[in-house]
């Protein structure tokens, strides 16, 4: 409890006693701190306002009970940020939950509409849902994924787009990155700084348990090394996480208090999954993509050209070099698709202003 609820609530009893025309002393509030009760305070002065008396041993008796019970919370070394944001959890943070096996079939549907080249991937969470669905659980549980396949053909958008009609958080986190390993863990002691891991920090943030996190490109994972020449790989900071037996129970190392991460829906995406640890890759479900067909990127070309009001010649044009390319040999993929849209954009706004 907070220090200034705390004396807030002793403000209100004295002035409860006070309504009650308590002109005697005032009875002890046996407020229990540990060491002893609250002993009587000096008795109401004549008049409406309090004595500054009073309101000094009021303040004094709600550090107290608050200090007692910042000991007993275990929280009493975390700085005021980090405890009030702790705190937050005290009543536990929300899950979204797939109420009926329709809803999974009609998030499903959506999916695959949007990314039908990624039919597996959807497949095996449609799989997921339903399964949640029928078993009643209070919250979806998407069990880790490893996307492994070509650079450019949506596995980050395509979760991106789950996390929203799920219509909890997203995040990607890009394991390329000199310090991906502890933008999952945090910094731990030994290490300069003091940082909350992002997973951890997206769900103190929002309040929510079962967020999609996304580790981008996993293969390419670096090793965050100390002074001392300590390593610290990404894919060893991510097993605890993946693992839902230690994730429920996981210990954050720059708060030094434990946390369920249970509930967060990993998706790891790979180009080659071959140099990945045998460990991590047993804890994921592996699907296996490939790269888009002609008629694919022509849809994609054609379905993002509209929604982008571009006009049918232009659309007709990216849609004709997309097959030239595929005939000299080419292996065109989504962001080539979204360059040639991006240059008729260019091309159509040139022509309005001349």
């Amino acid at each position: 409890m907070k220090e200034a609820a705390i004396f807030d609530r002793l403000i209100a009893h004295w002035q409860k006693l006070r309504s009650r025309s308590v002109t005697d002393t005032l009875a002890p509030l046996h407020v229990c701190t540990g060491t002893d009760s609250l002993w009587e305070w000096d008795s109401p002065a004549a008049g409406d306002e309090m004595p500054l008396s009073v309101r000094r041993r009021i303040r004094a008796w709600a550090e107290r009970i608050a200090a007692y019970h910042a000991r007993n919370s275990g929280l009493a070394h975390l700085s005021k940020e980090d405890s009030a944001r702790v705190e937050q959890l005290g009543h536990g943070a929300t899950v979204a939950g797939i109420a009926t096996t329709d809803k999974a079939d009609e998030l499903a549907a959506s999916l695959h509409e949007q990314f039908p080249w990624m039919a597996e991937a959807t497949t095996a969470v449609w799989n997921a849902m339903r399964r949640s669905a029928l078993a009643g659980e209070i919250g979806f549980r998407l069990e880790p994924l490893l996307l492994d396949g070509p650079p450019g053909i949506g596995k980050s958008s395509w979760a991106r787009a789950l996390a929203r009609l799920l219509g909890v958080e997203g995040m990607v986190l890009d394991a390329t990155g000199e310090q991906a390993s502890f933008g999952i863990t945090g910094l731990q002691k030994g290490w300069s700084g003091s940082i909350i891991g992002r997973p951890l920090d997206l769900i103190l943030r929002t309040q929510g348990a079962n967020p999609i996190f996304v580790i981008d490109e996993i293969d390419k994972a670096g090793t965050a090394r100390s002074s001392k020449h300590a390593s610290f790989g990404l894919a060893e900071a991510l097993l605890p996480f993946l693992e839902k037996s230690s994730a429920a129970s996981w210990n954050c190392p720059t708060l030094r208090l434990p946390f369920d991460m249970s509930w967060i829906g990993w998706v790891l995406t790979s180009n080659d999954m071959s140099d990945l640890p045998d460990p991590l890759i047993s804890r994921c479900q592996v699907v296996r993509l490939q790269n888009l067909t002609l008629a694919q990127l022509q849809a994609f070309a054609d379905r993002e050209g509209r929604r982008r009001g571009l006009q049918e010649m232009s659309i007709d044009a990216v849609k004709h070099a997309l097959a030239s390319a595929i005939k000299q040999g080419m292996v065109p993929n989504l962001r080539t698709v979204t360059r040639r849209l991006d240059h008729a954009s260019v091309l159509e706004a040139r022509s309005r202003w001349q």
